[in-house]
């Protein structure tokens, strides 16, 4: 069994955590973690993976 990862970047969202998922496609994503990558409060680098 592999691993699949992706980078979601999307607009800042204080409510957004790792316990959610994302439905793209037909396919979820599983938050891994979550990075504010120029800790302005701009925008969101959201790692996941296919759950398969």
């Amino acid at each position: 069994m592999s691993r699949t990862t992706h980078k979601i970047t999307v607009r800042y969202d204080s409510s957004i955590t790792p316990g959610m998922w994302f439905m793209a496609g037909g396919q979820r994503y599983e938050i891994l973690y979550i990075l504010d990558p120029y800790l302005t409060g701009e925008v969101l680098e959201i790692f996941c993976e296919v759950v398969i």
